[in-house]
């Protein structure tokens, strides 16, 4: 499965979580700024879990799977 695959299925499983996509070739300026905001280096693809504004974790590529997600939110 594809990253956007995996965050998909997670997704689906937990609803009432609010999540955002961005299309970094299209929406070049608005990547930029959540690199600078945020200070977690873009890569793609990505994810970002913010907790109050701050990244509490991040990761990319094959990194990205549902079991790493939920594990995030167990946590939280």
């Amino acid at each position: 499965m594809s990253a956007l695959d995996e965050v998909e299925a997670f997704l689906h499983q937990q609803p009432n979580l609010m999540a955002f996509t961005v299309d970094v070739r299209t929406q070049r300026p608005l990547s930029q700024q959540i690199a600078a905001r945020s200070g977690v280096q873009h890569e793609s693809p990505q994810i970002i879990v913010l907790r109050r504004g701050v990244p509490i974790w991040s990761a990319s590529h094959y990194d990205i799977t549902t079991d790493a997600l939920s594990g995030q939110f167990r946590t939280a």
